[in-house]
């Protein structure tokens, strides 16, 4: 009976994530990285990111408590990476009611190609919440070569 229950918890402590590999534990409970909500301030600009060159795509998708603005940009060479979106105006809204963003992307440290399309594309995305939805009549989304608009 004692080794059973010796087996059974040696089975249970190993489970408890108290490795020395994973000291965390298995779900990760690391530090924090960036604002919780997905939010930026405009000092983030600062950073030596770049407009990207251009937007193909903006997509709001519903969330729970909120909405997914998921953006896809082109950018002009390939080597464009940590893209974010920045909101203007400390992510309030002008007198229109629209809230502005603009998409940027750290650039390549050495001269990169051109190379397709394929290789140039950039993906990110913010999280607006309910709170923040309330009064918006819009989201407009700025990049060096284009602005898109969406309206509610």
């Amino acid at each position: 009976m004692r080794v059973l229950l010796v087996l059974i918890l040696s089975v249970l402590a190993g489970c408890s994530g108290g490795s020395v590999s994973n000291p965390f534990g298995s779900f990760g409970s690391g530090p924090a990285r960036g604002a919780p909500d997905g939010t930026r301030s405009s000092a983030v600009v600062d950073d030596g990111r770049e407009l990207v060159a251009a937007l193909q795509s903006v997509v709001p998708e519903a969330a729970l408590r909120g909405v997914i603005l998921r953006v896809t940009a082109i950018n002009r060479t390939q080597g464009y990476h940590s893209t974010i979106i920045v909101p203007l105006n400390n992510g309030l809204q002008d007198d229109a009611g629209i809230v502005s963003f603009e998409v940027r992307a750290v650039p390549p440290e050495f001269a990169e190609p051109q190379g397709p399309e394929v290789a140039r594309r950039v993906v990110a995305a913010i999280f607006v919440n309910d709170n923040q939805l309330e009064d918006i009549r819009g989201f407009r989304l700025i990049s060096a070569g284009n602005t898109i608009n969406l309206r509610r």
